[in-house]
């Protein structure tokens, strides 16, 4: 989403930088070769759905024990 909020700006000749921040949560590779750099933080995808299971798992868990 982000990158295309980029590429629509610079499209219709907005000034991205003067007027809207933009940042990304994905941190794609992509990102690097914009014509205005993009500000992304990198996400653990694979920690964050580890966690999530293991939170799924532990909540079923606590229902059957009821």
């Amino acid at each position: 989403m982000a990158s295309s909020i980029l590429k629509y700006g610079y499209a219709h000749y907005l000034n991205i930088l003067a007027n809207l921040g933009v940042v990304g949560f994905d941190n794609t590779p992509e990102t690097a070769f914009f014509i205005l750099s993009l500000t992304t933080i990198r996400q653990p995808l694979k920690e964050l759905g580890a966690a999530a299971v293991r939170e799924m798992v532990a909540r079923i868990r606590m229902q059957s024990e009821r």
